[in-house]
């Protein structure tokens, strides 16, 4: 049977039980009703057929005394009891009508009452003519009918008096019998509210607690301890919890898989540094093929400037959402590992969930770069100064044109080629991991000014107008020095691709938790499928268009991307309706 079926039996059998016991009740009291109405109307009945009969004695006796003293039984009758007759009779009239019985009574009474008034009359006249002995007879005859009149009145107050004691005791029965109802409606409503109870713990109750220690179990990953039979809708969602948790299981099997045989190292740590899971490829990371490490501690495994930097590490991805550090640690045997990890805090498990790669070997090779870069870097800037410190003594004496022409075009590529060492210099420093930045909480508004200032020089030459919007009051967490670099790298950008007479706006906002600079400009643009790649290395827009312009090394994007990161910002570029680009970047605000 289903839930619904079964709810509608809850619900109908008590509604209906409960139906019964009112329209019995209703019932009953409705007798009790009628029945104090006919005794309410007998009690009347009763009251104004003893009213009447009173008057009525009163009016005889003195209509009867008037005659007998020879006097005018009619005329000095007083109108008081004739009228109170009157109005008595005029009720009576009005109670009995629609009583069969009581008006064939009330009709008898009447003509007796007639019968008398006549007599009466007769008998005022008799007196009159001075026919004493009529007059007299005719009163006896009155007497006889007056006294017929007391008889049925008299029986028609004793019907009622009897008809109100019967009333009475069908009252009394009619009440004990509501009692008796009331007690049998409540034992039946008792009973069936047990009844009812018994079987809805029987067929949904007991089912539900079977359904919900199942999901618990589900829950935890054990195996359902019971099944549910049935077609309702509660052994129809036990089904699908079963299906649920079969297709779980299967995912999660799949996903163990993948997790225990991934190449990189993933773990989950606490915030208290304990590790909760872990995967082979840790383990191996970290020396400790067979050992169980759920439930200890990173410092354990880790020497203490190890842990100490993971510690960090994970504090910025606290605070951040998301951490990015490498850390260099001894392994047993002696041998150094260097670990790069990835960090996400997640709320709901209150955790980090980390992924650890081993770079031991990418360190060393970025260590033998930069060991080349720096060796090739120095080798070449060297001879360079030399070549650059014999052009400006060359500047110095008199060429000819064609001579000052390929001199000056010498100069400028000596120039480029320093430029180039320089920011090969620059950016391998930002990414090593040996860099640090001298970073402190200050306004922006005096960092963009001084850029500003400092550009321009550039922009007068290029014919280009400089506009700064800024709160003074936004502060950041920044290196001075190194955001200048990349205001200046954008801002020499924004000048070399914008036409003489446009203009270049340097701005900064608030947005959410983060100090958002802007640099806009109304050049022609960046192709929409460069948007991401300008920012690697060497990666320009077209230079072969610019050659009227001073040609860059491609690396400034590349550089100010890396400062921007390292600072825990995001940098992006935008293409600008209709023309133009905008590039902004993201500093923490603390």
């Amino acid at each position: 049977m289903r839930l619904s079926t079964r709810a509608i039996i809850l619900v109908a059998i008590p509604v209906a039980a409960e139906v019964l016991s009112v329209a019995t009740l209703y019932s009953l009291f409705e007798h009790v009703r009628v029945e104090r109405a006919k005794a309410a109307h007998s009690a009347e009945l009763v009251a104004k057929m003893n009213t009447l009969h009173m008057l009525a004695t009163e009016r005889n006796v003195a209509l009867i005394t008037q005659g007998v003293v020879g006097g005018d039984p009619l005329r000095k009758l007083p109108s008081r009891l004739e009228d109170q007759s009157r109005r008595i009779v005029y009720e009576i009239d009005a109670l009995v009508k629609g009583h069969e019985d009581e008006e064939g009574h009330w009709s008898v009474i009447k003509s007796l009452a007639d019968e008398v008034d006549k007599s009466l009359v007769l008998a005022g006249t008799l007196y009159k003519r001075d026919e004493t002995v009529q007059a007299k007879l005719v009163m006896v005859k009155a007497e006889n009918a007056f006294a017929q009149t007391f008889k049925h009145i008299n029986q028609m107050c004793a019907q009622q008096r009897e008809s109100q004691k019967e009333m009475l005791a069908r009252e009394e029965q009619t009440f004990q019998t509501i009692e008796t109802a009331l007690l049998t409606s409540v034992l039946a409503s008792i009973f069936l509210a047990c009844s009812l109870l018994i079987y809805f713990n029987r067929t949904t109750s007991d089912r539900l607690k079977k359904l919900i220690a199942n999901a618990v179990a589900m829950g935890k990953g054990e195996t359902p301890t019971s099944q549910l039979s049935g077609d309702d809708e509660l052994a129809q969602l036990h089904r699908t919890y079963s299906q649920m948790y079969s297709d779980l299981n299967a995912i999660r099997e799949k996903e163990r898989d993948i997790f225990d045989n991934a190449a990189e190292g993933i773990a989950s740590i606490a915030k208290d540094g304990t590790i909760q899971e872990y995967n082979t490829a840790f383990g191996d990371m970290l020396g400790t093929k067979d050992a169980d490490l759920s439930g200890l501690l990173l410092s354990a495994l880790i020497d203490a400037d190890a842990t100490k930097q993971i510690q960090i590490g994970l504090e910025k991805a606290l605070k951040q959402g998301h951490g990015k550090f490498s850390v260099q640690t001894l392994r047993a045997g002696g041998k150094t590992l260097v670990m790069q990890w990835s960090a996400n805090w997640s709320e709901n498990s209150e955790r980090f969930n980390c992924v650890v790669l081993d770079i031991t070997e990418k360190a060393e090779l970025e260590r033998l770069k930069s060991e080349f870069v720096a060796m090739v870097s120095h080798d070449l800037r060297s001879p360079l100064n030399a070549v650059q410190l014999a052009h400006e003594f060359l500047e110095a004496e008199k060429l000819t044109e064609e001579g000052a022409a390929t001199l000056r075009e010498s100069s400028e590529s000596i120039g480029r080629l320093l430029s180039l060492v320089n920011n090969l210099l620059d950016l391998d420093k930002i990414e090593s991991a040996a860099f640090s930045l001298n970073a402190r909480i200050a306004p922006l508004s005096p960092v963009l000014e001084e850029a500003l200032k400092s550009s321009r020089l550039l922009a007068e030459q290029a014919g280009i107008k400089l506009v700064l919007q800024v709160d003074p009051q936004l502060n950041a967490c920044f290196d001075d020095e190194r955001i200048l670099q990349v205001l200046f790298n954008l801002l020499s950008n924004a000048f070399k691709f914008s036409e003489p007479g446009s203009q270049v706006v340097l701005s900064a906002r608030k947005v959410g938790n983060m100090a958002m600079v802007q640099v806009d400009d109304e050049g022609r643009g960046i192709p929409d499928e460069m948007l991401e790649s300008v920012f690697e290395r060497f990666r320009q827009v077209d230079p072969a268009q610019d050659n009227k312009r001073r040609k860059g090394s491609g690396l400034g994007l590349a550089i100010s991307k890396a400062i921007v990161e390292s600072h825990g910002g995001k940098i992006k570029a935008e293409r600008r309706r209709p023309k133009g680009t905008s590039i902004r970047f993201t500093l923490p605000l603390s």
